[in-house]
């Protein structure tokens, strides 16, 4: 899994964020993807061209957007 690093410098957990949001602790064998229920349908960011992401000023976070009917949905790591 390729990905952005979040987490405190120096923290003994940290984890990583690919580039459709999906989290994995680096410690674990498992991760974590996610998915929006909107008003038509599922919305996984696995499979939708729509997902856009960006770093967040000079913290460790991944911010992850979906857009859904109505707007955008956002989910930040």
């Amino acid at each position: 899994m390729t990905g952005t690093i979040v987490g405190a410098v120096g923290a003994r957990h940290q984890a990583r964020v690919d580039r459709r949001g999906a989290l994995q602790p680096l410690d674990t064998g498992w991760s974590l993807a996610w998915s929006i229920g909107a008003d038509d349908r599922w919305r996984d960011p696995a499979d939708d061209p729509t997902v856009r992401q960006q770093l967040v000023d000079a913290v460790p976070v991944v911010r992850t957007a979906l857009r859904v009917p109505g707007g955008a949905y956002l989910i930040s790591v």
